[in-house]
């Protein structure tokens, strides 16, 4: 069931009886009524339990009232899991490339790797990664490639969740939106490779 505008009153609730500050400035009944209804359309893609379970989460954990953003995203690490930090998917593909025969010169072994990767960022940066990096044993080359690695991993990352975010407003719009929202998402997947 998608976030009702009762969900986001109880939440706001929530927030104050766990003593956060800054509440948001309602004036009157009309902007109360217009902030549930924007949060209830903006949510529509999240599950109510999640949301009550997110603002639980995040009224533990802040001072201050959270940002619509900061429980959105909460809600979506709650349902597709954290994303990867760049550095641990380094460390994971080493680990995975040091179990196989020769990674760096065998292209089956890569490609085993590369199926091994359920993280589809991960996968696809691994892919547009050069292999032999992840084997320097030299302290300061290894540093200088992570941090390349990190970089690209984020501008993937970034890429995926923008066209994840045109696709998911592409949904919610009207049909005349629509077709311009998947040319959008067309173009960004064309840029940047299929995500």
């Amino acid at each position: 069931m998608a976030v009702s505008a009762s969900a986001v009153s109880i939440a706001m609730k929530y927030f104050s009886a766990k003593g956060l500050k800054g509440r948001p400035a309602i004036e009157n009944e009309n902007d109360y009524n217009f902030m549930l209804q924007a949060w209830t359309d903006d949510l529509a893609d999240v599950d109510e339990k999640v949301f009550i379970a997110a603002c639980k989460s995040l009224s533990g954990e802040l001072t201050f009232f959270p940002a619509f953003a900061e429980v959105r995203q909460r809600c979506l690490d709650m349902m597709h899991g954290k994303p990867k930090q760049a550095l641990e998917v380094w460390s994971g593909i080493k680990r995975k490339m040091s179990a196989v025969s020769h990674p760096y010169a065998n292209p089956e072994d890569r490609d085993a790797v590369l199926a091994s990767i359920t993280c589809p960022i991960a996968r696809e940066t691994a892919g547009k990664f050069d292999w032999k990096a992840f084997g320097l044993s030299d302290e300061s080359d290894e540093s200088y490639h992570k941090g390349q690695f990190e970089k690209l991993f984020n501008s993937v990352r970034d890429r995926v969740g923008i066209k994840k975010e045109v696709v998911r407003l592409g949904v919610a719009a009207p049909s005349s939106v629509r077709g311009l929202v998947g040319k959008v998402s067309e173009q960004i997947s064309e840029e940047g490779g299929a995500a």
